[in-house]
């Protein structure tokens, strides 16, 4: 079989130091693929760290591969000199490069750069899929080479499903999970292989749709995830309509719309879900399977609805994020910060008889959405640049591939408003990129090296050079942030004091991992108390060490005060010094003037993110017990003239207004208006009250 667009060009010998430099990117991507099994161990009593042990080696990678396309740009190496001009090169390092010149905008510049934990996708990430693709492209159209890397995706993808599959039951501690994160290898494996058999020759014509059917339902099926299987579903339905335009430009620009129609038909559709159709649901439709898959899926996409109405109240709140976004990994601090504008009892929202929502439960999530998480990262640029990112992959499709091509980006680009993937998926996604595309055509005529530099090798080389110093200083942080969440890791898993070698008690890494450590201090923070309330209701009383674990997590934090920068850490000490002032009152003794810190932190809260008024319900029921409302009083004022609407501040400022004869009118009218604007979504208010109130 003739090697797909190889234009059977000859070409000049190599020298031995440019052979060696080529050799050297082609196995940088061969091996890439088995990254994914670096990840440390993902999920430990609260703490998501996967991605963080593998990306750091990814970077690695990367940075050796970018050093080698730099020194063959150098020396005028046509092949790779087209291969940087390709838009599927292009668009992600447009991305990283936006990136990295927003960061002054950013809260948390680590979590823009490195990525949040478990998810990992920052300017880094996006800086590795461009080189791994050109080192993909390179490869790919090499014979040998292509071969080692179909064997390498193959046994990673198969490594990958198998390992899954021995510790599925494992959620507390396993060496690797990956669940449904699978998806996205199932979707780039089966893409990869259908491009190698295109044009190879059946005795059976229908034989490779037979292959091609047979795999990509096994591999659908095999990844279990829902998301997935609706994607496919949605993808499969379009193409026979898409197709028949056929031009390359509609094609690519109808693709890469069709995926935001999707998520935009989410948002209406999502919030339309109700409790009560679970009863009724199944008699409507009549068909028990269909209806359970419906009433199982159905509040997922009303999470997802939700999800996106909270990242776009803080668009609506600062226009002027359009433009500068909030950067990559920030989703979680937008979470936390916007979270009321949910209308309903957020607390049922994680019981088992309502709709599991784990966004409340988690200092680190996501949009599920890939357009709106690039809009609401980098503004407009980013949602145009992921759109043309898609755009892209037809355009560039080799012809032989062009309806698989249309076919992977209504699946991926579908999926990708549902779901997201973890970065050390960048290879095998690389891979996939590279068999669909044509090959760049060399356009300055020449067949090797060793002719002199061409027009623009001096730009591209000097890129790909200081792409791998980014990458390799990328590496060594990352290195510093996987330390941290490995320290985080062992302190949670021996329930011993976590002020070991790794000093995570005195945050020596905050610095370096640019906020990181303050997402991982939530987590340990908030797993800590819970264990404390665990063992005082199993055993009624607290052990010295875990009382000792808790005070060496708290104290730094309580210290650092206003110089958090983080929703999550805010929000997290709010609850635990809230937990520990109104359940562990005799911890006072370990942490001196308790109550007051968490007075200061709870108005620091209220000033940073006046919407989570839900969280500063013990603060008000605490300066109303201990009389100090006129404080309290200040407090909710400087709420309502925020949001005149708020119900916890009008009904607790309402409260402490009817000590006051003189108005006491005024204060039943506020909890009226409180009433009015949902105040029992927050608390329950006792019948004699109600009925007073709405007599």
């Amino acid at each position: 079989m003739p090697e797909p667009d190889n234009g059977n060009q000859p070409r000049a010998p190599l020298s031995r130091a440019d052979a060696t430099a080529l050799a050297i990117l082609r196995l940088a991507a061969a091996v890439s693929p088995f990254a994914i099994f670096l990840a440390l161990p993902p999920f430990y009593n609260g703490i998501w760290v996967q991605v963080e042990g593998a990306m750091p080696w990814l970077h690695l990678a990367s940075a050796v591969a970018a050093a080698a396309i730099a020194w063959l740009a150098a020396r005028g190496n046509p092949e790779i000199l087209a291969i940087l001009g390709h838009p599927l090169i292009l668009a992600p390092s447009l991305i990283a490069a936006v990136s990295i010149l927003l960061l002054p905008w950013s809260t948390l510049w680590g979590l823009s750069v490195l990525g949040s934990p478990e998810h990992g996708f920052g300017a880094l990430a996006f800086l590795d899929a461009a080189v791994l693709t050109a080192a993909m492209m390179s490869a790919w159209h090499a014979r040998r080479w292509r071969t080692m890397v179909l064997i390498a995706v193959i046994v990673a993808a198969a490594g990958a499903f198998s390992l899954d599959a021995l510790f599925q039951g494992a959620r507390s501690w396993a060496p690797f999970f990956f669940s449904d994160y699978l998806a996205f290898y199932a979707i780039y494996g089966f893409v990869i292989v259908m491009a190698w058999i295109n044009g190879r020759d059946f005795a059976y014509p229908r034989a490779r749709y037979i292959i091609g059917g047979v795999l990509f339902l096994g591999l659908i099926i095999l990844s279990a995830n829902k998301a997935t299987i609706l994607s496919s579903a949605a993808a499969l339905a379009a193409l026979p309509l898409i197709w028949k335009l056929r031009d390359k430009r509609l094609l690519g620009l109808i693709c890469a719309s069709f995926p935001i129609l999707v998520g935009v038909a989410t948002i209406l559709v999502g919030p339309l879900w109700d409790d009560s159709y679970r009863d009724s649901l199944a008699g409507s439709i009549g068909i028990r399977p269909l209806a359970d898959l419906i009433t199982s899926s159905w509040p997922s996409l009303w999470s997802r609805a939700m999800l996106v109405v909270v990242g776009w109240q803080t668009l609506i709140d600062d226009p002027i994020r359009f433009i500068t976004g909030i950067g990559w990994g920030h989703y979680s601090e937008v979470l936390l910060t916007n979270l009321t504008v949910v209308e309903g009892r957020l607390h049922e929202f994680i019981g088992q008889s309502k709709t599991y929502w784990d966004a409340i439960r988690r200092n680190d999530f996501h949009s599920h959405n890939i357009y709106f998480e690039s809009l609401l990262s980098l503004g407009i640029v980013g949602l145009l640049l992921t759109a043309y990112y898609l755009y892209a992959i037809v355009r560039t499709a080799r012809d032989g591939c062009l309806r698989l091509a249309v076919l992977f980006v209504l699946l991926l680009g579908t999926l990708q408003s549902f779901w997201f993937q973890m970065p050390h998926s960048l290879p095998v996604m690389a891979a996939a990129l590279a068999a669909l595309s044509a090959r760049p055509k060399l356009n300055d005529g020449r067949t090797g090296p060793g002719t002199g530099p061409a027009i623009g090798s001096f730009w591209r080389s000097s890129s790909a050079a200081l792409g791998a110093v980014i990458l390799l200083a990328g590496s060594i942080t990352g290195h510093l942030a996987a330390d941290t969440a490995r320290a985080a890791l062992n302190a949670n898993r021996n329930a011993e004091t976590p002020a070991d070698r790794h000093a995570l008690a005195s945050g020596i890494y905050g610095g370096i991992t640019g906020g990181l450590e303050e997402i991982y201090r939530a987590s340990l923070l908030q797993n800590a108390f819970s264990r404390l309330a665990a063992e005082k209701e199993e055993k009624g009383s607290i052990a010295p060490r875990s009382a000792e674990r808790l005070k060496v997590l708290l104290l730094p934090v309580l210290r650092k005060g206003a110089e958090i920068k983080s929703a999550a850490l805010t929000v997290t000490a709010v609850n635990v010094l809230a937990g520990l002032v109104f359940r562990f009152p005799e911890f006072e003794k370990n942490i001196p003037g308790m109550r007051g810190k968490y007075i200061d932190f709870s108005e620091m809260l209220l000033q940073r993110m006046p919407r989570r008024t839900d969280l500063a319900i013990p603060y008000f029921n605490l300066m109303i017990r201990d009389s100090q409302e006129p404080r309290a009083l200040r407090t909710a004022e400087v709420l309502l003239s925020k949001y005149p609407s708020d119900a916890v501040a009008l009904w607790f400022s309402g409260i402490t207004l009817l000590a006051n004869p003189e108005k006491a009118k005024q204060g039943m009218a506020r909890m009226r208006r409180a009433l009015e604007y949902g105040i029992r979504n927050r608390i329950p208010i006792a019948p004699t009250v109600l009925r007073r109130l709405t007599r």
